[in-house]
């Protein structure tokens, strides 16, 4: 899994490999428009990434997951928009570092990537 963050007081986070494919495949799409539309895309990420690294609790816990039998046994998973794309990044927060699930289109089923959480 991808592990990266700064030393400047926010956590570090760690992709999920599936999340990886994710972002890469829109960037990818998106590129075919134009590199521009790429790079907007992956900034718009990246952004979003710092945001959640910044302040982990401060976006909703993903309601969705509450039904969820299992949901007793797992962290809260929570979400944060991808500003200007119909885009969330999925994850949940340890002590030290951000795990994230999933970066994850709306137009999506929801929940598809539920079973990375075991993974971690």
């Amino acid at each position: 899994m991808e592990l990266s963050g700064a030393d400047d007081g926010r956590r570090r986070h760690r992709f999920h490999p599936e999340a990886l494919v994710e972002l890469a495949a829109e960037a990818d799409r998106l590129n075919e428009y134009s590199l521009m539309a790429s790079t907007r895309f992956a900034n718009a990420v990246s952004q979003a990434v710092t945001g959640v690294g910044e302040w982990p609790e401060a976006f909703p816990v993903w309601e969705d997951a509450l039904t969820w039998p299992e949901w007793a046994e797992m962290p809260a998973i929570r979400s944060h928009r991808v500003t200007g794309y119909d885009f969330r990044i999925f994850y949940f927060a340890q002590p030290t570092i951000i795990s994230i699930l999933a970066v994850a289109s709306t137009r999506r089923k929801p929940g598809y990537w539920r079973a990375r959480v075991s993974d971690y």
